[in-house]
């Protein structure tokens, strides 16, 4: 079987969008638009004990969480660490075969692992969708030692989400896998891997091992999986506790030359997984035909072969969907850019299509569907944390939640007294602050820090500017109170037009027309579900002000695209 990358089906299993693999040409971590090289280092001094939710931007904090673990001082229990950029740990580790170009690299600790004693990780781990590349774990030796490899080495009662994992080696003597090395009582959730995996036993593009109940859901491995035995494309082995739901595997599953005739014939490997214990469950996973001979090499589960000819159209769509075994979600595009190309004989993926396809789940806080890049983080409301206001009002929790999500997105907050002051008219400077905001989060993952001077927002109206936000001489008192078509015009240029598609056919409004101020923005919001109007027919009302009630509303529903309305006038 010749070791080839089929990165077309790279693009069709996360709940999360996704990261290419290319055919022939490795796909370099700058196409993950990362800003910072890892150069090796060790950064614990983000660690405070007492915080119970921390959110990491370079690799040495990463390896910072890794040593902290590694070194028995916290397992972070109870904890959730979130990524807040893309992670370049090396550039180039892989050519376009898959093979390793050079050992010249940093090399990874794994987060977790077996060094005289247990020393697992046991909070969550949100990547947010982040992309993480240029691991290189090549553990050759103190095998017995330190045994399991990968981002993750050694999991206990933990759950890691939303992470892609890319141009990475991975390398060690047992339990060996892309995400986690050895996975006990553990969730694996929407999770990529690129990366070329290896060892004797236990190895998997996603899990080496898993064990007590250990779940993996919405899973997704690329490139190549090598080893002696219990060896498979998702997961080489599962106890008979585990399960694996809606998985698939695009890895070429390799067996080492000298295998036969040092284990005879008991190799198990598999498209999906090595070896599966009786009473382990999967369901809903696939593997691309010709990357291995059986689907499960030892066990049994519910798993189809997926051709090529599957992945070349809008039939991608339907084939997801039907695997899909929940009801409350299902696959589609993240923008109308058209399904993945696949390109000649080198069949490289077209890589402006890598985030185009996503997995939205439809119901509950958590289960927003966000737009690009944003996270709401619900420990950051309680409710009536805001002494006026009234949770029963249409901004409120029993409401729409706009305020909530306002806030829970560190877009909004309230002020020092306990007050939000919902009905208090919105300035300019603080519009153009919100608005900035989400440019930032969108573009870059965080909200940008800017220096307070003199006049507060002139460093913030400078880089609205720059961004292209607002124009120079646009408003001549940013203090005065916003009105609504200057919001609009305002809060339509902090994302991109392909984030506000349409949902709402809205060419007409009782009271905006070609001569009002900003009408082209306020239209655009219409039709993107972000304004609803006044009254039942889409009354707008564009030179009154605006509350920061409805300011909140406004921002929920261009970070969260579930929240978006559609209207019928």
């Amino acid at each position: 079987m010749t070791r080839r990358l089929i990165a077309a089906l790279l693009v069709f299993c996360l709940m999360i969008p996704l990261a290419p693999c290319a055919g022939a040409a490795l796909i370099s971590a700058e196409n993950y638009g990362a800003v910072e090289y890892w150069d090796g280092s060790v950064d614990t001094d983000w660690y405070n004990s007492s915080l119970k939710n921390i959110t990491l931007y370079t690799g040495a904090q990463l390896a910072g969480l890794a040593s902290i673990v590694r070194s028995g001082k916290d397992t972070f229990e109870g904890k959730t660490i979130r990524l807040g950029a893309d992670i370049v740990l090396n550039d180039f580790v892989l050519d376009g075969n898959g093979e390793l170009i050079t050992e010249d690299l940093q090399t990874w600790q794994p987060i977790g692992c077996y060094r005289n004693g247990w020393q697992p990780f046991s909070g969550t781990f949100d990547g947010r969708g982040h992309v993480i590349s240029g691991l290189y774990d090549n553990n050759t030796t103190a095998f017995n030692d330190d045994k399991n490899h990968g981002l993750f080495g050694y999991t206990h009662s933990a759950e890691i989400k939303n992470v892609t994992l890319v141009d990475s080696y991975i390398y060690s003597y047992d339990y060996v896998g892309g995400i986690v090395g050895n996975a006990y009582n553990s969730r694996i959730v929407n999770c990529a891997v690129y990366a070329s995996v290896g060892g004797p036993v236990h190895v998997g593009g996603i899990v080496g091992a898993t064990a007590m109940n250990t779940e993996v859901v919405n899973c997704f491995a690329a490139g190549s999986v090598t080893s002696n035995r219990y060896v498979g494309g998702v997961a080489g082995h599962m106890d008979g506790t585990s399960v694996m739901e809606n998985c698939y595997s695009a890895s070429e599953v390799f067996i080492y030359e000298d295998a036969f005739e040092n284990y005879g014939g008991s190799i198990p490997n598999g498209g999906v997984v090595g070896v599966a214990d009786d009473g382990a469950v999967i369901y809903s996973s696939g593997y691309l035909a010709d990357t291995a001979e059986t689907a499960i090499g030892s066990g049994d589960g519910d798993v189809r072969m997926i051709y090529e000819n599957h992945l070349v159209n809008e039939d991608i769509l339907w084939e997801l969907n039907s695997l899909a075994s929940r009801e409350d979600g299902l696959y589609c595009w993240a923008d109308d850019e058209g399904w993945p190309v696949v390109d000649g004989e080198e069949r490289q993926l077209d890589v402006n299509h890598y985030r185009n396809l996503v997995y939205v789940e439809t119901t509950g806080f958590e289960n927003y569907v966000y737009t690009w890049n944003f996270f709401a983080d619900a420990s950051l409301y309680a409710e009536g944390q805001f002494i006026d206001v009234n949770e029963n009002e249409w901004y409120g929790v029993y409401g729409d939640g706009s305020i909530q999500t306002a806030v829970c997105l560190g877009i909004m907050n309230g002020y020092s007294d306990g007050t939000f002051l919902p009905n208090n008219e919105l300035k300019l400077c603080e519009a153009i602050k919100m608005a900035l905001m989400v440019y930032d989060i969108y573009n870059f993952g965080q909200p940008g820090q800017y220096e307070m001077g003199a006049v507060w927002y002139e460093q913030i109206v400078a880089s609205a500017i720059e961004k292209g936000i607002i124009r120079e001489g646009d408003f001549a008192d940013y203090n005065a109170s916003a009105t609504r078509c200057e919001m609009a015009y305002i809060f339509s240029r902090a994302l991109p037009e392909s984030q506000l598609g349409q949902i709402n056919n809205v060419y007409s409004l009782p009271d905006v027309t070609e001569s009002t101020e900003h009408y082209e923005s306020v239209f655009l919001l219409y039709r993107a579900g972000i304004l609803t109007g006044n009254d039942t027919q889409g009354t707008f009302a564009p030179y009154t002000t605006i509350s920061r009630a409805q300011a909140a509303a406004i921002i929920a529903r261009l970070a969260v695209v579930s929240m978006r309305k559609t209207v019928d006038f």
